[in-house]
């Protein structure tokens, strides 16, 4: 017999909240009838609202950038070397501004040929997921940025 905690664990996605480190995550005052996560003492709201660097914060910021930029939104969009299967490349245009988003979808470090426009020191970083970009066009694991020209 499968029990509600069976399907939890494969789920996965199905404990409560962790709103903090507090007893039960801060769902509850009691014992919940699911099982609290691990992971609650170091996963939970009130931390990603207290780090700046947080995913919550992250996502923060993507918004505040989609509603700054309207290329964001209304840029033509234009696919780059759609043969590559680790990195994730294209541009968005719109009213002068020009816009290139580069992720890399691995674990391991990617090497991409950045757009001619994007390698001079007109580029504005918008955002990126590593404090700044050592070397352009040398993606580290699982890195995404966005470059502006035109601003």
């Amino acid at each position: 017999m499968v029990t509600i905690k069976d399907i939890a664990d494969i789920a996965n996605a199905r404990t409560p909240m962790q709103w903090d480190d507090s007893p039960y995550a801060g769902f509850s005052d009691v014992e919940p009838w699911i099982e609290v996560n691990e992971n609650y003492h170091q996963i939970n709201a009130a931390n990603q609202l207290a780090d700046p660097d947080s995913v919550f914060h992250y996502y923060q910021k993507l918004i505040r950038l989609r509603k700054e930029h309207p290329v964001i939104v209304y840029g033509h969009y234009e696919l780059l070397d759609a043969d590559n299967e680790a990195v994730f490349t294209y541009t968005r245009e719109y009213q002068g501004k020009k816009l290139l988003c580069v992720c890399n979808f691995t674990g391991e470090n990617q090497t991409v040929e950045l757009p001619e426009e994007f390698r001079t020191g007109a580029a504005k970083r918008l955002i990126g997921n590593y404090p700044e970009q050592e070397t352009p066009g040398a993606l580290r694991p699982w890195e995404a940025l966005v470059l502006l020209i035109g601003e």
